[in-house]
């Protein structure tokens, strides 16, 4: 038998040595050590610590995936303190909200086949998150897909996807009987009417792709991929004419140097920032951020490649790579609980298909859409639906060994 490729020892090291070669490059930029930068070096090696000892103790998960969840982090905590003191401590909250979130569902959680019982629980409550923003929300940045509460501003959207792959995984696990076919797809219909009523069509396209790919997977019928495909290019056919954001999005990607100081300034500069950023970056502090739009949400990668260079821009897309690679080779080697592989499938595609998305769009690839690079990007709702879909993925595969 072959060796198990995992040494939780050698990547935990790893782990604290990236770590510390950055937060000191930051020191050594800087000059001195202010309290922001002391609570984000504590929180970050404290959560890692702990992290390491409860799954040394207590779980049995794959540390290859913790070790590129905390190389998001540690990547994403470095370069929003560069941008912003305050926004980096606003996102170690979340991180440590989200690995609260984690412990509790990795501790408590016993048997993750329970959860698929509750099939109309899901219904409601994605029908519910998905309709809160259409009926309450404000608008941000073009689209309205956002509630105050008590002060505090989030995207229900986010946890509503959630939800959204458990009922089809719970309806999918029952064999699809005519009615649940038929109620899967009026929610479905609704959301993605919800998100474009919305203008969140980036969030409308994944539910779409992500939904139609857990029923092929389901049923390996081809007509849901052709569905998928012929219906995607019908939406933004219509999308293009109905929504003016998007004939400017689309026609800045067909033709961005038309209108380089508007409609096209967003695309154009981040190419200018990643090439003046060049291989090896221009060094924290060094770059010009402050011209980059949106440079701490949607356009962080950009940010990542202009001062630390290509090569860590390389690193977090071959990351995401093997993020995906991993989670799917074990998922197949799920012996029981078919509906668990739909699942962190589900999940997997939709992270993926996030990163994909926004990744695309900065590299000009596809038109621009405004979602948030996942683990990276700064944003609450988007940090904590990450952690909890992280939480379920690697409880799912707990004690699922990989031989490579």
């Amino acid at each position: 038998m072959k060796k198990e490729f995992t040494y939780p020892k050698i990547f935990f090291v790893l782990n604290l040595l990236m770590a510390f070669v950055m937060f000191l490059n930051i020191i050594i930029v800087k000059k001195k050590i202010d309290m922001h930068l002391f609570i984000l070096i504590i929180s970050y090696f404290f959560l890692v610590i702990i992290n390491r000892i409860l799954n040394s103790l207590l779980f049995d998960v794959d540390e290859i995936l913790n070790l590129i969840i905390n190389i998001f982090i540690l990547i994403s905590i470095v370069i929003l303190y560069r941008i912003s003191n305050n926004v980096a401590l606003k996102q170690m909250i979340f991180i440590i909200i989200g690995y609260f979130i984690y412990f509790l569902f990795m501790f408590f959680v016993k048997d993750i086949s329970v959860f698929y019982k509750f099939k109309w629980i899901y219904f409601i409550l994605t029908f519910f998150l998905m309709s809160l923003s259409f009926l309450f929300g404000k608008y941000v940045n073009g689209s309205k897909n956002w509630i105050s509460l008590f002060g505090i501003t989030f995207q229900p959207s986010e946890f509503g996807k959630i939800f959204l792959i458990f009922y089809i995984s719970s309806v999918l696990r029952d064999n699809r009987s005519k009615k649940d076919k038929y109620v899967s797809m009026f929610l479905l219909l609704c959301i993605i009417l919800f998100l474009v009523l919305q203008k969140d069509l980036g969030t409308a396209l994944i539910v779409f792709l992500v939904s139609m790919l857990m029923y092929y997977m389901k049923t390996f019928k081809y007509k849901f991929l052709l569905f998928s495909f012929i219906s995607t290019l019908i939406g933004g056919v219509v999308a293009y004419n109905k929504f003016s954001h998007v004939r400017v999005r689309i026609s800045a990607w067909l033709n961005p140097e038309r209108d380089p100081n508007g409609a096209s300034y967003q695309v154009l500069q981040g190419f200018f920032s990643m090439g003046s950023g060049g291989i090896l970056g221009r060094g924290l502090y060094k770059g010009n951020l402050e011209f980059i739009p949106v440079n701490y949400t949607d356009y962080i990668f950009v940010s990542i490649v202009e001062e630390f260079g290509i090569i860590m821009g390389i690193l977090i897309v071959t990351l995401y790579f093997l993020f995906f690679i991993r989670v799917f080779r074990r998922s197949v080697l799920i012996k029981k609980n078919f509906e668990s592989v739909l699942l962190i499938l589900g999940l997997i595609v939709l992270i993926s298909f996030q990163a994909i998305l926004i990744l695309g769009g900065i590299l000009n690839l596809i038109p621009l859409t405004g979602v948030t690079l996942p683990f990276i990007s700064y944003g609450g709702s988007s940090i904590i639906s990450m952690f909890i879909m992280f939480a379920i993925i690697q409880k799912v595969l707990e004690g699922i060994k990989v031989y490579d």
